[in-house]
């Protein structure tokens, strides 16, 4: 103590030359991952059941009457002009496996991520 002040204590230059602050924090560091990886594995095992496309598939209940599009009146006789499919048979597969493959999906069209299904 010089004059009333406190003297600072010296920095530990033989720990800053070996990287031991870094070394520290390293170990840290990895204990931390590690702790939070058993939590996330351990929420895993309890509870939850990994959902396959198959199971979601097996438990999805297809709608009795789907209600049918809206359409105005004055348009609701006007024939179609475009033709995407070359015969109604390849249009009928397409549409087939477009709505078999959509079941378990969210969104309108079914293009989104697999679901649950809802009881």
């Amino acid at each position: 103590m010089t004059f009333g002040i406190a003297t600072r204590p010296s920095t530990p230059l033989f720990e800053l030359l070996e990287n031991r602050y870094q070394i520290r924090w390293i170990e840290e560091q990895k204990k931390a991952d590690q702790k939070a990886r058993k939590i996330e594995y351990d929420k895993k095992l309890h509870g939850k059941i990994y959902e396959t496309r198959a199971s979601l598939l097996r438990k999805y209940s297809e709608p009795v009457n789907p209600p049918p599009h809206w359409k105005m009146s004055r348009f609701s006789k006007v024939p179609t002009k475009l033709q995407s499919f070359r015969t109604e048979k390849e249009k009928a597969a397409a549409f087939l496996h477009h709505a078999s493959d959509s079941t378990s999906r969210t969104g309108i069209f079914g293009h989104g991520i697999y679901t649950a299904a809802k009881s």
